[in-house]
C-alpha cells in the first residue's frame, strides 16, 4: 500500500473524441478498502495535459458504493483523459466501474 502517494491512470483514445462524461463507481467496504482522500481529471489536447473544467453543477465526489459522474463545462474534444486519486492513509482505494462516454 502506498501511504499518500497519488495514483494515476491514462485512458488514451484512439480517434481525437468529444467527451461527454465519465463515471466512477467508488467501492467503499468499511475494512481496507475505502473511497479515495481526492480524485481530479485531466485531459490531452495538441500533446498536452490540461485541468478538466468541470459543469456548474458537477464536482468530483467520492460518495461510497455509487456512481459519480462528471460533465465537461463545454463541448470537450481530446486525445485522452488522465484520472488522478489520492487515497486516504493505508486503505486501499475501492473503483468497481469507469464509464467513459463519448459522441
Amino acid at each position: 500500500i502506498l501511504i499518500g502517494v497519488s495514483i494515476c491512470s491514462i485512458f488514451p483514445l484512439f480517434i481525437t473524441q468529444i467527451v461527454n462524461n465519465m463515471g466512477v463507481y467508488w467501492v467503499h467496504n468499511s475494512e481496507d478498502v475505502n473511497v479515495p482522500k481526492e480524485w481530479k481529471l485531466y485531459y490531452l489536447k495538441d500533446d498536452r495535459w490540461n485541468d478538466f473544467k468541470l459543469y456548474v453543477t458537477d464536482f468530483f465526489g467520492v460518495e461510497r458504493n455509487m456512481y459519480t459522474v462528471v460533465h465537461p463545462s463545454a463541448k470537450l474534444s481530446c486525445d485522452g483523459l488522465k484520472l488522478v486519486i489520492t487515497p486516504i492513509n493505508n486503505k486501499s482505494i475501492g473503483i468497481l466501474d469507469i464509464d467513459l462516454q463519448v459522441e
